[in-house]
């Protein structure tokens, strides 16, 4: 099962590698050239790749269905 290193206070995610301990020596590499090799205040967390979901891409969901439900209201009226 692939893994990222998922930074709350950066927003960001890293590509999946294919082990948990890939993905750890990516936070670490993170933190050291972002966050001076401190842990984020935001915190981080080590993720099945699977499950990430970023907020641009629920953003783009929310916005295909909203535009969804107004065509189909236009469509029978």
């Amino acid at each position: 099962m692939p893994f990222a290193h998922r930074c709350f206070a950066c927003d960001s995610t890293s590509p999946s590698v294919p082990t948990r301990e890939a993905a750890q020596r990516a936070a670490q590499l993170h933190r050291d050239t972002i966050h001076g090799g401190h842990i984020p205040a935001a915190g981080d967390a080590i993720e099945p790749a699977a499950r990430l979901i970023t907020g641009r891409v629920l953003l783009v969901i929310c916005a295909a269905l909203t535009l969804a439900s107004l065509l189909l209201k236009l469509i029978a009226s």
